[in-house]
């Protein structure tokens, strides 16, 4: 009976996951081409407005992943007294869990999901989310040392043309550059080949990305000067020293199940996976705290990772991370607590993208289908 409850369970789960993703990634695409002759005609609306509706999508990652028992518990700094700020985040990479985990944690700061600006391994090009954020212009680096310098200058770009213009805040990159599992042998080679201490939770990062963001967009050492550097795109002008990044937010992923290995996406979503708790451990600093010179933010970026290994080893002995490992800024901490979300506001969400899809395809799709077709 247990078999069949669980079979149950997984394919009314499917349904549902399957189903929101229809409706939910129709209904954006449809808005922003709807919404898209604002685009050149009064960039800062449009994209105010897509924002509004990205965050909302984030809803259905609520739905997915926590009514099936998987559960948020964020600690350490109180990042979102930043949510208005410009900020670096730095995440951990373990496995496709860590992106909905990302936007579970950050939902319940502010404006921070629906200001956010993505940094993504090219291989997300070809996902529901990833079409989505083609839309809203977030980028995708490939990895390998044949295209890394092109990658690099082209992110330096579209930083300029898209995070700024757009106005984005919170810059999500996960500096390893692949799940754990990948990274891990290369890794560990480097390691002893270079002389850097041997890391088994994490992987040492990869500075590149992280350099080439700095030093397109962030604060300067100046960063108080009036100086006259603007970006403009359309009617859109917006001062260089306004969107400059001015924080360095290190987020600790951990997860606490039997299984051995982090949970997957699709798992959580359909429910076949173990159920638990998911934890997240901020620390801020402020960008005067981070070197700016290659040597000296490779060294920093290495410490705060074999930092993060022992955070990680703490909370594998713990179920928990440490009380006292705030960051460097004057930021308070707060205890380990659960996140809490507003059911109602998700159900409204679901019935906002429901209706947007019909909408669309009843007085648009079908009404071009006849016109062209007949």
């Amino acid at each position: 009976m247990a078999d069949i409850a669980n079979l149950v369970r997984y394919t009314w789960r499917f349904g549902v996951f399957f189903a929101t993703n229809l409706y939910g990634f129709f209904g954006y695409v449809m808005w922003t081409l709807v919404l898209s002759p604002l685009r050149v005609l009064w960039p800062s609306l449009y994209w105010k407005t897509e924002s509004r509706l990205f965050r909302a999508l984030q809803s259905f990652v609520i739905l997915w992943i926590d009514s099936g028992g998987y559960g948020v518990v964020e600690s350490g700094d109180e990042v979102g007294r930043l949510s208005e700020q410009e900020v670096l985040l730095l995440a951990n990479h373990q496995s496709t869990a860590d992106v909905p985990l990302v936007m579970l944690a950050l939902w319940n700061k502010g404006s921070v999901m629906a200001n956010s600006y993505w940094i993504m391994d090219w291989i997300f090009h070809f996902t529901n989310f990833g079409i989505m954020s083609s839309i809203r212009r977030d980028v995708f680096i490939k990895q390998g040392k044949e295209t890394r310098d092109q990658q690099f200058v082209m992110l330096k770009q579209h930083l300029l043309d898209c995070y700024l213009p757009q106005g984005r805040k919170w810059i999500v990159l996960f500096p390893e550059g692949g799940f754990l599992r990948n990274r891990m042998e290369v890794s560990q080679r480097y390691a002893r080949k270079n002389g850097y201490p041997l890391l088994h939770n994490v992987s040492l990062p990869r500075v590149g990305a992280m350099k080439t963001i700095l030093d397109t967009v962030g604060a300067s050492s100046h960063d108080n000067s009036k100086d006259s550097d603007t970006v403009t795109n359309g009617n859109c002008n917006l001062r260089l020293e306004d969107r400059r990044v001015r924080w360095v937010v290190d987020m600790t992923i951990a997860y606490s199940n039997d299984e051995g290995a982090p949970p997957d996406m699709f798992g959580m979503c359909v429910g076949y996976r173990q159920r638990q708790d998911m934890h997240v451990h901020y620390r801020a600093y402020p960008l005067s705290k981070v070197p700016r010179d290659g040597d000296g933010m490779t060294k920093w970026l290495y410490n705060l990772y074999e930092e993060k290994e022992d955070l990680m080893e703490y909370f594998k002995s713990h179920g928990c991370f440490p009380a006292d490992s705030a960051g460097a800024a004057a930021l308070p901490s707060k205890p380990a607590q659960v996140i809490t979300y507003d059911w109602v506001h998700v159900v409204l969400i679901q019935g906002f993208y429901m209706a947007s899809a019909y909408v669309h395809y009843a007085f648009v799709l079908k009404p071009l289908w006849s016109l062209v077709f007949g």
